[in-house]
């Protein structure tokens, strides 16, 4: 039966997406907030130092996804390399739907390389990874 409701859930969640234009679920974004709430909410450079100490990934890649995502509803400050993108911080629904396009479009206005083949990502030093490597691609 808790499949049927999980099921049932998203369908009424992604609808509620659809009907908003594909806005933030205020929920997603509640839910993030009382994740990230007791941690400090660091600078960009800060951030970028942090990210460096945990991923293998040159600063402009760091201090591009700082950039990026400050741009919406989420405390990019607070967010720490080994969080989950999906369970932790719940970006599909905190996030607009067309932000991995918007995200796409940027990298390739910056780094002049297009995203493609999107591999498994987890938390966000893979993602970094994964920016740092098609950055590097050649």
């Amino acid at each position: 039966m808790s499949g049927i409701i999980q099921l049932t859930g998203g369908w009424f969640r992604d609808l509620f997406r659809y009907t908003r234009g594909g806005d933030p679920v205020p929920e997603a974004l509640d839910a993030q907030a009382q994740f990230l709430s007791n941690r400090e909410d660091l600078s960009s450079e800060k951030w970028v130092a942090e990210v460096l100490a945990s991923v293998d990934v040159r600063p402009e890649i760091a201090s591009f996804a700082y950039e990026f995502f400050s741009g919406f509803n989420i405390p990019i400050g607070k967010i720490r390399p080994s969080d989950r993108l999906k369970h932790d911080l719940l970006l599909k629904e905190a996030l607009p739907d067309d932000c991995d396009e918007d995200l796409a479009d940027e990298f390739k206005r910056r780094f002049n390389k297009r995203l493609r083949r999107w591999p498994h990502i987890v938390t966000v030093g893979d993602l970094l990874l994964f920016l740092d490597q098609r950055a590097s691609a050649g």
